[in-house]
């Protein structure tokens, strides 16, 4: 007897082991291209140097308090390259170099589950000598950080997303995208960019048929324990982290939620307009998807091929005590001798045939029935 792997498997087994490599080649060149360009047009770091004054490492420095929680991040990681570094501007820009690989590595992966590997790819191929990002390895803006969270929460929701469409339980159609809420109230709360992902995350669960309670609750948590670890650390009250945020972002004269970041703003609203697109395909592709998947599952069962019939090993049978316990009594009782009684009740008696006579005998003439009929009669007898 010999398994047969079927075709389609193998196939996509090879399709996936293609899009690895390369990815995983695409990756390695951005890497390259990015050291080059590092080595050849960045001398220091530029944008807001203000960050790398207050971040660098001095003795009794103290360190300045940022209402912002994005750009307070942004700073204390600085702080951490500038103490393993020992005060080296161009660590920040390796860094950010880093950082910018692994940011393109998880839109790619969020992008794959949302439009399909080719796209992913070809995403990945067109990200690797777009100016702009280039540009952003030696800039210091928030915006690489908020990029990373961005591609973070990106690929988080992409993965709940693809879960909620195989997942039918009621636990998930309520609380199935609570991960998700908690990193989209901590992106929101880090930047006001969060809060247009937290309303257009909302209308495409919504769009999914689930209930988006979990999303909410997540996304409340998360935002709230932000603004709790904020009072915690610097020893606020509860309402100041959220009159800042306000001021920050809400507030009139502050209302910019797209463009303030320079050229970063250019790549976060580039990646944004895919992600929303993304989902729009994802919820209009979802039949089509499902039929794929099912065909695919249903091909990868293996199919039995024999050879010769005669080749097949005979099974053993298998005896269960209990059933040869009850054989061997039905064959003791049938050969037990059986003794019948006679029967109480009468025999009915048996039939007797009799023929009937009759008193008057017809002769033939008498046994005629058929009348003649006339000569304008319907009918030929009567």
């Amino acid at each position: 007897m010999h398994l047969i792997t079927t075709q389609g498997a193998g196939m996509k087994q090879k399709h996936y082991l293609f899009e690895i490599l390369i990815s995983g080649l695409l990756l390695a060149v951005a890497a390259v291209v990015r050291y080059y360009y590092i080595t050849n047009f960045i001398t220091a770091p530029y944008g807001d140097t203000g960050f790398l004054e207050m971040s660098m490492i001095r003795q009794g420095m103290e360190v300045p308090y940022l209402s912002n929680l994005l750009s307070a991040l942004y700073a204390g990681g600085l702080r951490l390259i500038f103490w393993l570094a020992g005060n080296k501007e161009m660590a920040v820009v390796y860094v950010q170099a880093v950082i910018q690989l692994v940011t393109l590595l998880l839109f790619y992966l969020a992008y794959r589950k949302l439009f399909g590997g080719l796209f992913a790819v070809l995403l990945l191929l067109a990200a690797m000598f777009w100016e702009p990002g280039l540009w952003l390895v030696g800039e210091v803006t928030p915006g690489n950080l908020l990029l990373l969270l961005m591609g973070a929460y990106c690929f988080l929701f992409a993965c709940a997303l693809r879960r909620g469409e195989q997942k039918k339980s009621r636990v998930f159609f309520v609380f199935g995208f609570l991960g998700s809420g908690i990193a989209v109230g901590l992106l929101a709360a880090t930047d006001s960019y969060g809060l247009l992902l937290l309303l257009w995350s909302i209308l495409v669960i919504v769009f999914m048929k689930k209930l988006p309670i979990g999303f909410l609750a997540g996304a409340s948590a998360g935002f709230a324990g932000a603004g709790l670890a904020k009072c915690v650390y610097y020893g606020f009250s509860l309402e100041v982290p959220y009159l800042e945020y306000y001021r920050n972002y809400l507030s009139a004269e502050n209302w910019n939620p797209v463009f303030r970041f320079g050229k970063s703003s250019m790549a976060l609203n580039f990646l944004m307009i895919l992600f929303v697109l993304g989902c729009i395909w994802f919820l209009c592709t979802g039949k089509k998807r499902a039929v794929r998947e099912t065909s695919e599952k249903v091909s990868a069962i293996p199919e039995i091929s024999v050879k010769n019939i005669e080749d097949l090993p005979v099974p053993k049978l298998m005896t269960i005590p209990c059933v040869q316990e009850t054989d061997e009594k039905e064959e003791e009782e049938a050969k037990r001798e059986i003794k019948y009684i006679e029967n109480p009740l009468p025999v009915p008696k048996k039939h007797v045939k009799k023929e009937m006579t009759y008193a008057f005998e017809p002769d033939a003439a008498h046994m005629c029935y058929d009348l003649e009929t006339s000569s304008d009669s319907d009918y030929d007898i009567e």
